[in-house]
């Protein structure tokens, strides 16, 4: 992955902003920010599920079975909740399935359809790296208050809601 180490300077972005109308200075500097923290967050995270032993993708299927880890999920689910392709989904499957991490059963009410479950090993694993992986997180944001923390929740909300009109800005 590609990722941008080197942000320019409030002065830089405010010169670049100048030879561009359209350009907002805050909103390039909030943006580059904002990807800067987001990929040095995902590469820490990389570095310590490695240290676990365990890739991104694979906590991301078992933490969205843990979430529902009585009912199950189908495959379908889970690809939309990882944001991933089904053909991904069915390949990290695979590889937990083998670990006895989780279980892929027919649905009650149609046999043609997959439920994954995530099972008591599965479950147990994840009891024994969530404390570190908790703990990480706290410490992460432990600079911030709850009111901080709470703003800043709300914030990227609302930067969720506008990529999801990304379609809605004028071409011109």
């Amino acid at each position: 992955m590609f990722t941008l180490q080197d942000i320019p300077s409030s002065e830089e972005i405010d010169q670049l902003a100048a030879r561009y109308p359209d350009a907002n200075p805050r909103a390039i500097e909030t943006m580059l920010r904002l990807l800067r923290v987001g990929s040095d967050v995902m590469n820490l995270g990389e570095s310590h599920f490695a240290d676990l032993g365990i890739s991104t993708g694979r906590f991301t299927i078992l933490m969205l079975l843990n979430r529902k880890y009585k009912d199950g999920v189908s495959p379908s689910e889970l690809a939309e909740g990882g944001g991933v392709s089904r053909a991904t989904v069915t390949g990290l499957l695979d590889n937990l399935e083998r670990d006895e991490l989780v279980k892929r059963e027919h649905a009650s009410n149609d046999r043609r359809s997959i439920i994954i479950k995530i099972t008591d090993k599965g479950l147990a694993f994840l009891d024994s790296i969530l404390p570190t992986h908790f703990r990480r997180v706290a410490w992460l944001t432990s600079s911030l208050s709850d009111q901080e923390k709470t703003t800043l929740i709300t914030l990227l909300g609302k930067i969720a809601q506008q990529i999801e009109q990304i379609e809605n800005i004028p071409k011109t």
